[in-house]
């Protein structure tokens, strides 16, 4: 029999795989939750395992949407612009910022609130091969994902000083909840 830490590890492993799929094709949360929850619960490091299943996840996720954008781009878009923070004006930005500079749209996408789906959706009528698409993702995605996790665990470390561990872990999930509202409210659609 496992032991406990390490069954909790692959569980958490499993669902940020299936988050970061998820979150690629049709959910609306961002992995950064699970994410950042992890890295204050388990450090660094455990966020950053987790990231590379849910990169993996997204790939995948990514890889999906770039195929049904290529084959069945009217119903993968009128699907897109159905989702909650989605705009038909956003899908239609993103496809000639990912023709003039995919990796540059797709990390800035990261950090400016345009969904992962939305790039990937229109990849392929930016002339961008699913091979080099999904090159593209893993650094894009990761950067961010590690970004989230290692403001989470410094930002911990240094409210420990001063709170509760129940305190900073209110703190973390009330930051999202505030974020997910304004995101919301901000966002067309």
């Amino acid at each position: 029999m496992r032991p406990p830490d390490e069954r909790r590890g692959r569980w958490l492993h499993a669902a940020a795989f299936a988050w970061g799929l998820a979150e690629a094709t049709f959910f609306f949360l961002v992995p950064d939750v699970l994410l950042t929850m992890i890295a204050q619960r388990r450090g660094f490091r455990s966020a950053a395992v987790a990231t590379i299943f849910t990169v993996l996840g997204a790939a995948i996720g990514g890889a999906l949407m770039w195929w049904l954008g290529r084959d069945h781009r009217e119903a993968v878009l009128a699907f897109l612009d159905h989702l909650p923070a989605i705009s038909l004006k956003m899908i239609a930005d993103a496809e000639p910022a990912m023709a003039l500079d995919p990796f540059a749209a797709l990390l800035s996408g990261a950090f400016s609130g345009v969904p992962y789906k939305v790039f990937a959706a229109v990849a392929a009528h930016a002339d961008l091969s699913a091979i080099g698409f999904l090159l593209l993702t893993i650094p894009a995605r990761a950067a961010r994902f590690l970004l989230a996790s290692a403001v989470t665990v410094v930002a911990d470390r240094v409210l420990a000083r001063w709170i509760t561990r129940r305190a900073r872990i209110v703190i973390l999930v009330g930051g999202w909840v505030a974020f997910y509202t304004a995101y919301w409210s901000l966002m067309p659609n």
